[in-house]
């Protein structure tokens, strides 16, 4: 038995989670929720999770390690999926604080669904806006976490229409 790059891979997934987990107590909790519910549970689901599954792939991959055949190794990097992912990541951050969560998400999540090959962009960014509201939803209302609502959201229409589904921007 030796060490592969895939157990390796799995080894990391896994430390990733063990910090995820052991640094998700630094969150400051609010007095008047359970352990079960507020901000840091759903980091420490996540980083239990990915320490598992790390170490089940790499024990999988250590005994029984996997032989890719030529014709499905993959095919040559993708430069520009990579960059445009990357420049959707950094177009979120910078739209963060002005846009708020739920549009910079969406223009994100389009961003991303044709780098990696959407042909309607229209829909990709519909789907987009669904993920981003269930997000903000969760986080928000079931997690009691603050996302940045933005400027957009601000103005009384827009905030009217959220507080008629009973969401406090």
């Amino acid at each position: 038995m030796r060490l592969t790059a895939r157990a390796g891979a799995g080894l990391f997934a896994a430390a990733v989670g063990v910090f995820l987990y052991a640094y998700s107590f630094d969150i400051r909790q609010p007095p008047n929720l359970s352990a079960l519910s507020g901000p840091r549970i759903f980091p420490q689901m996540v980083g239990l999770a990915l320490a598992t599954l790390g170490l089940l792939f790499a024990a999988s991959e250590t005994l029984n390690p996997t032989r890719i055949p030529e014709e499905e190794r993959p095919g040559p990097f993708d430069y520009k999926a990579f960059g445009l992912t990357l420049g959707s990541l950094a177009l979120f951050i910078l739209l963060l604080p002005r846009a708020g969560f739920i549009l910079s998400e969406t223009i994100m999540f389009g961003i991303v669904a044709w780098a990696f090959g959407a042909t309607r962009p229209l829909r990709a960014f519909g789907v987009g806006l669904i993920v981003a509201l269930v997000v903000y939803y969760v986080f928000t209302q079931w997690l009691g976490l603050r996302l940045p609502v933005g400027d957009v959201f601000r103005n009384e229409p827009l905030r009217g229409l959220l507080e008629t589904f009973g969401w406090r921007p």
